[in-house]
């Protein structure tokens, strides 16, 4: 999938590490150690355990229980609104 796909999935996949933690972790541990996971590949054990690659802060994927909005729209990953900044 390219970045000029038409998606506006921009987080293609998320970090899933049960015990890293945003404010103590290592970020380079959980980009070694971290499985890379698809927002089809989710499972609500995740939650609260997915982080973003590229400013590894934590992530939920929208909606969760759906494969698409009610408008039509894929999941995503999106960040958590505290994280935004």
């Amino acid at each position: 999938m390219s970045e000029n796909d038409g998606s506006n999935n921009r987080i293609k996949y998320a970090y899933f590490l049960h015990e890293w933690c945003p404010k103590t972790g290592s970020k380079s541990v959980l980009a070694s150690t971290a499985r890379k996971v698809l927002v089809s590949e989710y499972e609500h054990r995740m939650d609260q355990h997915l982080f973003c690659p590229g400013c590894f802060t934590p992530l939920v994927r929208i909606p969760k229980d759906k494969a698409v909005f009610s408008n039509g729209r894929k999941a995503c990953f999106a960040h958590i609104p505290t994280y935004r900044s």
